[in-house]
C-alpha cells in the first residue's frame, strides 16, 4: 500500500507523507499494477459477492425486513412480534412505526414488485456513487491509491443486505458536496436519515467542522438533532408497550447479534456489555469525543472546506457505535486528511499516522479474507479511532505550545 499523497507548498518542498517515502505497511505490493492493487483491495466485496451469488444465499434480506413491517402494518397485526415474517428470507423489522407506515403507504402506490425494483435501482446507484467518491473523484482528499485501499473495509453482505442505511448515507455524501451553495439541504438529509437510523445523527459531526459561526453550528446542530430524533421522541412518549416491545427486540440485535465494529464491538472484545444506561452514555461520550478531536484537527492543521467535509465524514462513521461494513464507505479519506494534517504541525506523527492507517487497511484486508474479520475489523477501526483521537491530541498540544 502506498503512502499518503500530499502536494507540495511554496513553504514546503517535499511532504513527510510523500510517495517517494512509503509507510510501513504488513503487505508489499507497490510494485503491482495499480488495477491489479485496486481489484485486491476489492477483493472483500466483489468475492463476497460472488460466493453469496455461487451459494445462492438470499438477497436483499433487510429490505425484506422492511416489506415485512409494512405488510404487518397493512394487516394490522404486531409489528414487533417474534414470530417471523411471512417472507422467511426477511430479517427482523427493527425500524420505527413510522418506516412501517411509509412503505405500506408506498408499496400501495407502486405495488410490491414495483418498490422493490426502484429500490434496488436507487441502492446501485447509492453504491456507484460511494465507490466513486472514494476511488475515482479527483477532489476526495487522500489521492486515489491510499483511498482505494479503503475498499479492503468493505465486505459482500455491505451491498447484499440492501440495508437502508447505505443509500442514507450516500444521500448525505451528496448533500455534503453541495454545502457551500446550499448547507441547510446537509442539514435536511442527516435529519431524514437520523429519522430512519438514530444513530447516523452522528453526522452532525459534518456541520460541527464547518468553517461558519457557532451560533450557525449550533443551530444548524439543533434543526438536524430535533427533526431527526423527534419521530423517535414521540414514539418513546406515546407508544407505550409497542415502544418496549420495539426496545426489546432492538437490543437483542444491537447488544447480543450484531454489535458491529465500532464502540459497541470493542467493548465486546473486552468483555463489558454495552447494554443498558451505561452503554447509552459511553457511546454519547464517544461520539463528543470523536467530534472534538476531528475538530481540533481542522483547526490546528487549517484544512480547507473539502478536507473539513471528509474529516466530519470520518468523524461520524467512527462515533457510530454500532458500526457495519455498510457504514464504511465514507472513513477513508477523512482519516488521509487527519494524517496530513498532523504532518503540518508534527511531521513524525503524521508518518506514524500514515503508518498506522495504511496498517488498519491492511489489517482488514487480512481479516476479511481468511474470514477472521471478527476480530480483525474492530481492531482495525480502534486502530483508525487512534489516529484520530492522537491527532486531536496533539492539535490541541501543539496549540498548547504555540501558545
Amino acid at each position: 500500500m502506498p503512502a499518503l499523497e500530499r502536494r507540495a507548498s511554496p513553504a514546503r518542498a517535499a511532504s513527510p507523507l510523500s510517495p517517494a517515502r512509503p509507510a510501513s505497511t504488513p503487505l508489499d505490493w507497490g510494485s503491482w499494477p495499480p488495477i491489479l492493487r485496486h481489484v485486491l483491495y476489492a477483493a472483500p466485496l466483489w468475492s463476497g459477492l460472488v460466493g453469496r451469488a455461487l451459494r445462492g444465499r438470499v438477497w436483499f434480506p433487510d429490505y425484506r425486513a422492511v416489506a415485512c413491517g409494512a405488510q404487518r402494518y397493512a394487516d394490522g397485526q404486531a409489528l414487533y412480534s417474534p414470530t417471523p415474517c411471512a417472507d422467511p428470507q426477511a430479517a427482523a423489522f427493527v425500524y420505527g412505526p413510522w418506516i412501517a407506515r411509509l412503505a405500506a403507504g408506498l408499496t400501495r402506490l407502486a405495488g410490491e414488485g414495483g418498490l422493490f425494483a426502484l429500490y434496488v435501482a436507487l441502492f446501485i446507484a447509492a453504491i456507484g456513487f460511494l465507490v466513486w467518491l472514494l476511488t475515482l473523484r479527483r477532489a476526495t482528499p487522500g489521492g486515489q491509491e491510499p483511498r482505494a485501499a479503503f475498499l479492503s473495509f468493505i465486505i459482500g453482505s455491505a451491498v447484499s443486505t440492501g440495508n437502508v442505511a447505505l443509500p442514507a448515507q450516500a444521500a448525505i455524501a451528496a448533500a455534503g458536496l453541495a454545502l457551500k451553495r446550499a448547507p441547510w439541504l446537509l442539514v435536511a438529509a442527516i435529519a431524514a436519515a437520523a429519522a430512519i437510523k438514530p444513530v447516523l445523527l452522528t453526522y452532525v459531526a459534518v456541520i460541527v467542522l464547518m468553517r461558519r459561526s457557532l451560533a450557525w453550528r449550533g443551530l444548524a446542530c439543533a434543526v438536524a438533532a430535533g427533526a431527526g430524533l423527534a419521530p423517535m421522541a414521540l414514539f418513546a412518549l406515546h407508544g407505550g408497550p409497542l415502544f418496549q416491545a420495539w426496545r426489546d427486540l432492538l437490543g437483542h440485535f444491537v447488544y447480543q447479534v450484531t454489535p458491529g465494529e465500532g464502540l459497541f464491538g470493542w467493548m465486546g472484545l473486552l468483555g463489558v456489555s454495552a447494554a443498558g444506561p451505561a452503554g447509552a452514555l459511553a457511546a454519547m461520550a464517544w461520539a463528543l469525543c470523536v467530534t472534538l478531536c476531528g475538530l481540533a484537527v481542522a483547526e490546528r492543521g487549517r484544512l480547507d472546506d473539502e478536507a473539513r467535509l471528509w474529516l466530519g465524514f470520518a468523524c461520524a462513521v467512527l462515533a457510530n457505535p454500532r458500526l457495519m461494513s455498510e457504514d464504511l464507505f465514507l472513513l477513508g479519506p477523512g482519516l488521509l486528511a487527519c494524517a496530513q494534517a498532523v504532518a503540518t504541525f508534527r511531521p513524525q506523527a503524521g508518518r506514524w499516522a500514515a503508518g498506522a492507517v495504511a496498517t488498519a487497511c491492511g489489517l482488514a484486508l487480512i481479516g476479511n479474507l481468511v474470514d477472521l474479520s471478527s476480530l480483525t475489523t474492530p481492531l482495525a477501526t480502534l486502530l483508525l479511532a487512534g489516529v484520530l483521537a492522537g491527532g486531536g491530541l496533539l492539535a490541541l498540544q501543539s496549540g498548547e505550545e504555540r501558545a
